[in-house]
């Protein structure tokens, strides 16, 4: 990309400059850079500090940038780029307490204009919370490289119904790659439940009746638990122990055996699911 062109920005609407509200925190008369927020907030910013905040490429093109006296118009509200601006110029702010939307505003923010600070702070914060916001970390990170935890928010993800990814993965192609990843869980749910289901019709046993529903039960509810079948033990009752077993106190249908066999496939299955990010379209 021209590095020139790189912050092509939009000039600010007709409103005047006075008819603006100014920033409390970035209000000091000899800054350099004035910049307006997308709700017509005015932030006025040392541009020395900017060079020194950002990539050397951006550094570049506001040093090379003539703003003249109108202010750069920018497409963030103004409680996003003064979290933003703080980073680069005054004492930065916590990002432990701070509202989820805001937190991923900001984290978009800090990777658009690229300020390294703001991006560590964030990314840092997104592997202590991705179990809680998958979707939303995932959005993040799939969409800069991030691609560990890309993987790790992607496996977490899974328990959500569709209806809510398609609301939060805003790209198509993003959106079209967890569907696919999504699908291979699905069948490998769907493979091991064909054989849960050989079993019963073959031995017409009660416990692994249960199992059977049990287990579509879970991988409904979270196909990344495909791989967890019911034990005998918590579907066992007293009738099983009378039904199931003969003069020896073996179960006639091996239901055991069986149930080994079975996980260890699971385990096998599991290893050919490919993580989020090797999925291609």
């Amino acid at each position: 990309m021209d590095a020139s062109r790189a912050f092509d920005f939009p000039k600010p609407e007709s409103k005047s400059v006075s008819e603006q509200k100014l920033s409390e925190l970035f209000c000091a008369p000899n800054a350099d850079v004035v910049f307006v927020s997308s709700d017509d907030v005015l932030f006025k910013v040392h541009g020395a500090y900017l060079n020194l905040a950002i990539s050397m490429i951006f550094a570049k093109v506001f040093e090379d940038t003539s703003f003249g006296t109108d202010p750069v118009q920018l497409t963030e509200r103004a409680d996003v780029l003064e979290i933003l601006f703080r980073f680069i110029e005054l004492p930065s702010p916590s990002v432990l307490d701070m509202e989820q939307q805001l937190f991923f505003e900001v984290a978009e923010a800090a990777e658009k204009y690229v300020v390294y600070g703001l991006m560590n702070v964030c990314f840092t914060r997104m592997q202590q919370i991705y179990a809680n916001f998958p979707l939303e970390v995932l959005n993040h990170c799939a969409m800069h490289g991030y691609s560990k935890l890309t993987d790790q928010a992607a496996e977490k993800a899974l328990r959500y119904p569709l209806n809510k990814v398609v609301l939060t993965l805003k790209a198509p192609a993003l959106l079209a790659q967890y569907v696919m990843y999504y699908t291979n869980y699905r069948r490998a749910g769907k493979k091991i439940g064909d054989k849960i289901y050989w079993i019963v019709s073959r031995t017409n046993c009660h416990i692994w009746t249960r199992i059977y529903g049990m287990y579509y039960q879970k991988v409904e509810r979270n196909p990344l638990l495909f791989d967890q079948i019911p034990s005998v033990e918590n579907v066992r009752t007293i009738n099983d122990e009378i039904v199931c077993t003969d003069e020896d106190d073996e179960c006639p249908c091996d239901t055991n055996t069986m149930h080994k066999t079975l996980q260890k496939e699971c385990v096998e299955l599991r290893k050919t699911i490919p993580k989020f990010s090797a999925v291609s379209l």
